[in-house]
């Protein structure tokens, strides 16, 4: 269950598509998985096009950022992203959490983690052992029975019991009945579940309002859920309707009003009626808009567009990555950086990898330790 280090960028690329909307989501192939995400934060993705990790929906900076500090010295073995006010760190094979001062909060002392949400982040405590749920003081609320689970959302998490998934609430309460092939973290008021590998959504009485008969699904966001059928990608509302016709080779969520699409192997941009707002040009493209922009690749280079397709930094990277707290991570010979929302260097090209800024704090590697670095006021 536990995935080393080194494969960070491929979690990138593989966590679960079904997450909630605005935090994580991945390709396809992962709707029919039935193990949870590695509990890492994903680095910046090697294909844009696929790219998760997308981050909580939180208002632009307004100021364009100028300067950065170093907080935590590298040195640990792996890291992730800050979710409400924690940090999953590694080191010597043990996970734990640290606070934005690099203070240890929960000991590293599990086998395996994943980040906090709504309070809570289930744990493993040793290899092949059962999965719990801890809060921030490092108490456990909910006993070690689990096989797999997702984080909670919207109060309720998906877990797995005896070749089973269902829904527990906070308390360790059943919800929704262990039943289904796979289950999915709630976005707006449904969840995906896989029924003999078909896919369809639930309420949070476990009603089925969209039918069982998906290929491959996405979360609501946006009040659209992207689905495949026959092969192809399409958007429905939260009745099942068609709304957007099956007819791309690839679709992702609805963020800031638009979707990314792919169309005779090249990436594009819709809006909610299925209208061509970003032409079908580019050879890859972010699968989601991140204040106002979204990295693309075009002639083998990456650069950052906004929602008109105006460059806003231009087509030279080696590859892009999302924006958040206002810095976009690129690649250039070789080494990695973040660059502001006007193109200008911030953080210098000099890390092996990084991921990007959550909370005002980023996690960067440098020669094969781990530490963060945070935004200069």
């Amino acid at each position: 269950m536990k995935k080393a280090i080194s494969l960070a960028l491929a979690i990138f690329l593989a966590l679960s598509p079904l997450a909630a909307c605005g935090s994580k989501s991945g390709g396809d192939a992962a709707a029919l998985s039935n193990t949870p995400g590695d509990g890492f934060a994903p680095s910046v993705p090697e294909n844009a096009a696929d790219s998760a990790a997308m981050p909580e929906a939180v208002p632009p900076r307004q100021t364009v950022v100028t300067a950065y500090v170093e907080i935590v010295a590298p040195k640990y073995d792996g890291a992730g992203k800050f979710t409400e006010g924690l940090v999953l760190v590694e080191l010597n094979g043990k996970r734990g959490f640290i606070d934005k001062t690099g203070a240890e909060v929960i000991p590293l002392t599990y086998f395996n983690t994943n980040p906090f949400s709504e309070g809570l982040a289930w744990v493993i405590e040793y290899e092949g052992g059962k999965l719990g749920f801890i809060d921030k003081t490092g108490a456990v609320v909910i006993p070690f029975k689990y096989k797999n689970a997702d984080p909670f959302s919207e109060g309720l998490a998906p877990v797995s019991l005896d070749g089973k998934w269902g829904f527990i609430d906070k308390t360790d309460a059943e919800i929704i009945p262990f039943k289904y092939d796979r289950a999915f973290a709630f976005s707006e008021g449904l969840a995906a579940v896989n029924l003999d590998r078909k896919l369809g959504f639930i309420d949070k009485s476990g009603a089925e309002v969209v039918p069982c008969k998906y290929e491959a699904a996405y979360p609501y966001c946006e009040g659209l859920a992207a689905v495949k059928l026959d092969g192809k990608w399409g958007f429905i509302d939260k009745t099942g309707a068609e709304v957007v016709a099956h007819q791309y080779e690839y679709a992702f969520i609805f963020s800031e009003g638009l979707a990314i699409v792919k169309l005779n192997d090249k990436f594009g941009y819709i809006d909610k009626k299925g209208a061509e707002i970003i032409p079908f040009k580019y050879d890859n493209a972010g699968s989601f808009f991140s204040e106002g922009l979204v990295a693309a690749e075009y002639d083998g280079k990456y650069g950052c567009i906004d929602k008109t397709g105006a460059e806003i930094i231009p087509f030279k990277y080696e590859l892009a990555g999302y924006c958040s707290d206002g810095l976009a991570p690129a690649k250039l010979d070789g080494k990695w950086g973040f660059l502001n929302t006007k193109g200008e260097e911030v953080v210098p090209f000099k890390y092996d990898n990084i991921i990007p800024f959550s909370e005002g704090m980023a996690a960067v590697q440098l020669d094969g330790k781990w530490g963060f670095i945070g935004i200069s006021e």
